[in-house]
């Protein structure tokens, strides 16, 4: 992950991209190429984290969890699908660029462009903590 972060906020994003439709093609198709290829970076840094990230015994990045799926599960663990097993591939497939839709919030609108990991392993992997001397999550 990069140790600089950038927080780009955009005031009238939404009028901007429909002004630049009327006015200037060239600097919309610029405009997007930026967040893009911006995006695209910050996709590959966070599928080279999944790989990168150091495994115990079972090739998982915690201890305790299964790369083989379950062979008996609960009705009530994830309507029998048990707990996700760890899939580096599969996690690292799940993470996609995403342009959320427009959100009104109270007075404005949000429009937000990310990463999304649909994957349920990929989340857990996301948000656990990691032990480095101290439990610590990415950020």
């Amino acid at each position: 992950m990069a140790t600089d972060q950038q927080i780009i906020v955009v005031t009238g994003l939404r009028e901007t991209i429909q002004d630049l439709k009327k006015f200037d093609k060239d600097a919309l198709r610029r405009f997007r190429k930026v967040i893009n290829t911006e995006l695209r970076g910050m996709q590959k840094e966070a599928v080279a984290e999944v790989f990168n990230a150091p495994t115990h015994g079972s090739g998982a990045p915690m201890s305790g969890w299964s790369t083989q799926p379950p062979k008996y599960t609960r009705k009530s663990v994830r309507d029998g699908r048990g707990f996700p097993i760890w899939n580096a591939a599969e996690v690292a497939n799940e993470i996609t660029i995403t342009r959320a839709p427009d959100k009104v919030r109270g007075d404005y609108t949000t429009t937000a462009f990310g990463l999304k990991n649909a994957s349920a392993a990929g989340v857990i992997f996301e948000t656990a903590g990691r032990r480095k001397g101290k439990s610590t999550a990415l950020s």
